[in-house]
Parts: C-alpha cells; structure tokens; sequence
C-alpha cells in the first residue's frame, strides 16, 4: 500500500502533460525562421560529403574555414 501512495503521484504527473504552446508564443517576435534538424549526425554525415563540406575539409582551406566558424561560435 505504501508502495502505491509513493508511486501514485509520479504516474499522475507522467499522465497529465501540459500543452505545449505554439511557436508563436515560444518565440520572439522578431524571429525571421527557425531551423529544425531531426537527425543531427544523418546531417552532418551528409553535409561531410557534399562539395562545400570537401571543400573546406581541404587542408588548404583550413585557414579559411576556421575564420568562418569563428565567426559562427563567438
């Protein structure tokens, strides 16, 4: 019984979900798109051996594509 009474409430609280709002809500009014990726590692697999990702996987191209993300991460 003790069991029960413990247990009772976490199941009630994994049953009863709270609505998700909308993206309109979830999002500033100033976003211009979002962007979704299912799949991160599919994506970047992908992208690796696409043109654009050989080319700036290319040694030569590492100064470059370095500059690039740096601009991206900071």
């Amino acid at each position: 019984m003790k069991r029960f009474l413990f247990l009772a409430p976490v199941l009630i609280a994994f049953a009863v979900r709270a609505a998700v709002p909308p993206a309109e809500r979830l999002l500033p009014a100033d976003t211009i798109a979002l962007l979704t990726v299912p799949d991160w590692s599919v994506s970047r697999s992908n992208f690796n051996q696409s043109a654009m990702g050989q080319f700036l996987a290319d040694p030569a191209m590492k100064p470059f594509a370095d500059k690039l993300m740096s601009n991206f991460i900071s």
